[in-house]
């Protein structure tokens, strides 16, 4: 089934790449002009198939003389500019995307040019190729019927014509809906919940959420100028949870972004060294993390690749409690933090209103934990973090753009 449809798809690809004018019939100069942009989307090549279907519906209508554009304007919900339909009276074009459930959504828009306005907007939703040959049809005849033929159009002067051709021009003009159809393309409607509504969609990816993550974290933890990773250094586990706010503000065509996110971490560490003179010492905290990133999108369809970096702003939240040789809470003293570094990744997929993600990442601080009483630097810190999450999507880009 998937060959058969595979090779149907690029069939009317190959087909549809080739016309730029095509008439429905043989009198096509009497057929209203209907500039017709391709169906664009997120899946390309189920869009450009859609278009070839779209063009063949609009041909045989047999009202209408369908002109296959190369270019599809930016945002299909809003109108393009009258030198873009080409100054024809009438533009069709629509756009494609999935839903959560994996059904594909196809919006179509009519435009009347003349007076730059949306005329009417429909929408199908289908799961099967096949069933969007059977859905487009009559959505389709539905919008172009709205459409209003203009009362003398502008035509060539041409020769005169036979009363035998006229008449024959005239047997093979479309003829009028009758009430047998507009009943069945309203049954149709109905059985398949197709929206009559000329609001602009909310179509495309969100360009702002808020998420929620949680997970594991190593850190090292190097004595007073020692260096990092060595025998003296300690290494503990910990957890890492908080919330995020990650934004995409800037596009480089369809695949490529560059976003902010801002975060606010709580964690816990736990440090012990111990030496032979003077025996084994604990320390224990807990902060806030509040780290600012620098994000690079990569959107290769359902899924997004997120290389990042940035710094963090570390927040004690009580005093540091210290111990040694097991004694318990010895005493507690003041501490600060130094700022630190992150550069990381993060792996996510589109689930519902958001999206599901990965992120792992590397950081350290550029100075010495420090006790604020002695003015004595303690030690420093490195750590290694991976965590699970989700981010819900707040505001879409094409909502965002439009206003």
């Amino acid at each position: 089934m998937r060959k058969r449809c595979l090779v149907v798809i690029i069939a009317l690809v190959f087909i549809s790449s080739f016309f730029q004018v095509v008439h429905a019939q043989d009198g096509g100069s009497d057929l209203v002009p209907v500039a017709v942009f391709p169906i664009i989307g997120e899946k390309l090549w189920e869009a450009r198939w859609l278009n070839g279907l779209l063009m063949d519906l609009v041909r045989e209508l047999g009202t209408f003389d369908p002109v296959a554009l190369p270019h599809a304007p930016e945002y299909p919900d809003i109108p393009p500019d009258r030198d873009m339909a080409g100054n024809m009276p009438y533009a069709l074009t629509g756009a494609l995307f999935p839903d959560d459930d994996d059904k594909i959504h196809v919006q179509i828009w009519l435009y009347d040019m003349e007076k730059e306005e949306l005329i009417f907007t429909e929408e199908m939703v289908y799961t099967d190729p096949d069933e969007a040959v059977k859905y487009l049809s009559p959505l389709t005849s539905l919008i172009i019927s709205k459409a209003e033929t203009p009362a003398a159009p502008v035509m060539p002067v041409a020769e005169e014509t036979a009363p035998e051709e006229t008449a024959a021009a005239e047997e093979t003009a479309a003829p009028e809906k009758t009430e047998a159809e507009s009943e069945k393309t309203a049954a149709f409607r109905a059985e398949e919940g197709i929206k009559d509504s000329s609001e602009k969609p909310e179509a495309g990816p969100y360009w702002l959420y808020l998420g929620l993550k949680g997970g594991g974290s190593l850190r090292f933890y190097n004595p007073h100028g020692e260096p990092v990773f060595t025998e003296k250094s300690n290494m503990n586990a910990t957890f890492e949870a908080g919330l995020q706010v990650s934004s995409e503000l800037l596009e480089f065509g369809k695949l490529f972004s560059l976003g902010l996110q801002a975060e606010a971490l709580f964690t816990r560490d736990t440090v012990v060294f111990s030496e032979a003179s003077a025996g084994e010492e604990n320390f224990e905290y807990v902060q806030m993390l509040f780290p600012l990133l620098v994000k690079f999108n990569i959107h290769p369809g359902r899924f997004v690749i997120s290389p990042y970096g940035g710094i963090y702003y570390p927040l004690p939240l009580a005093d540091m409690k210290y111990s040694r040789n097991g004694r318990g809470n010895d005493f507690e003293y003041s501490y600060s933090l130094a700022l630190g570094y992150i550069g990381g990744i993060s792996l996510g997929t589109m689930l519902g209103p958001g999206r599901l993600f990965l992120d792992a990442r590397y950081a350290a601080d550029l100075g010495e934990i420090r006790n604020t009483a002695t003015e004595k630097d303690l030690f420093g810190r490195n750590m290694i973090t991976v965590s699970i999450g989700y981010e819900l999507g707040l505001f879409r880009k094409q909502t965002r753009r439009n206003k």
